[in-house]
């Protein structure tokens, strides 16, 4: 069984510029804390962040990191 292919994963923006884009997109939309977690070589693996709501601030934690092995594996073996 072949591993499942994501489509559109080619890019060439930097994940840096993506950090900054998806951080003013967040602040525009009223985000007031937000954390990027990086790797080892600085490459950014994870994201929270937090929005005012009752009561105080609630905090948010997409799935991403999570998902971020998975992605490689299946990468590395489309690319074999």
């Amino acid at each position: 069984m072949s591993a499942p292919k994501i489509a559109n994963y080619s890019t060439t923006v930097s994940s840096h510029k993506s950090v900054a884009e998806i951080q003013q997109i967040l602040a525009q939309h009223g985000a007031r804390r937000i954390m990027f977690e990086n790797d080892a070589t600085g490459d950014p693996i994870s994201i929270a962040f937090a929005i005012p709501g009752p009561p105080g601030f609630q905090v948010k934690r997409p799935p991403i990191a999570a998902r971020c092995k998975t992605r490689t594996r299946i990468l590395t073996k489309e690319n074999r």
